[in-house]
Formats: structure tokens, sequence, C-alpha cells
């Protein structure tokens, strides 16, 4: 349906709604990770759409999943682990937040995250994960060094 629209003349990056959800955002939204590729590839989309959140495709795929999206994104896609919405949080604080283990591993292993990012009020991946109650997460972040002090 989404290339039928493009090929008929409507803009990707131009159809949007009220919050700035353009057609790439909405896809990442629905976890389409091909119609991503397809809409940034072909599909005349730009890796630096954002809502009116500052929230770009990579902070909405980080919330939302899946990591394969992620990955590809920040392998593929064009997008930068430093990106943050409006509010200062990263890819890596709200994978932490929403309980995405395997993502935050990712991140700090591959994705270039780092261990010691925090939000504007001085919140640690670490604190994040302890304030969700997520164990496994803290467990790990623990274990590889994590801290509740910001440098």
């Amino acid at each position: 349906m989404v290339r039928l629209l493009l090929e008929g003349g409507i803009s990707s990056s131009a159809e949007m709604n009220a919050e700035g959800y353009t057609c790439l955002l909405l896809a990442v939204l629905q976890g389409k990770p091909d119609m991503v590729q397809w809409l940034l590839t072909r599909g005349g989309s730009s890796i630096a759409e954002v809502t009116c959140y500052g929230e770009s495709a990579l902070l909405l795929a980080a919330h939302h999943g899946p990591l394969a999206l992620v990955q590809w994104l920040l392998q593929e896609g064009g997008s930068s682990i430093v990106e943050a919405d409006r509010w200062g949080c990263t890819a890596l604080l709200r994978a932490a937040e929403q309980g995405h283990l395997a993502m935050v591993q990712w991140l700090l292993q591959e994705g270039g995250s780092s261990i010691v990012e925090a939000d504007p009020d001085r919140c640690t991946v670490l604190l994040i994960a302890a304030r969700q109650g997520n164990l496994a997460m803290v467990q790990w972040l623990l274990q590889e060094g994590g801290s509740s002090i910001v440098e």
C-alpha cells in the first residue's frame, strides 16, 4: 500500500500527522523493518525525520524494537548512536527503560553506546534498569562495570 501511494506521487516525508510521524516513523512504530529499509533506500524518506518530540527512527526502534531494526539503522541506515530526543534520552536509555536486555547488551558491546550514559536528570542506564525492577539487566550492567555515578 505504501509503495503504491509513493509511486502515485505521495511524498513519504511530507505526509505526517500532527505529531510529526512520517511514513518512515510509523513503519518503525509498527515494527516493519522491511518497510523502513525500503523507505530509506528507495522510498524517498530521510533518516533525519523526527517527531515533534525529537524522536528519530533509531529512538523509536530502541523503544519499541526489534533489535534487528536498531542494528540496521546504525550499521546501514545512517543513524547515529548519539541521537537523543528533546528530553536528552538516547537509544541506550530508551532500550533500558523498556527492559530490552538484548538491545542494551548489543548497544554497549557493538553499537557504540557508553555504560556511563545518563539522562539530563543524571540517571545512568544502571539506575534506569533498577528503577524498572529489571534484575537481569541490573546484574548484567553491574558485571560490565555499570555505575549509578555520572562522571
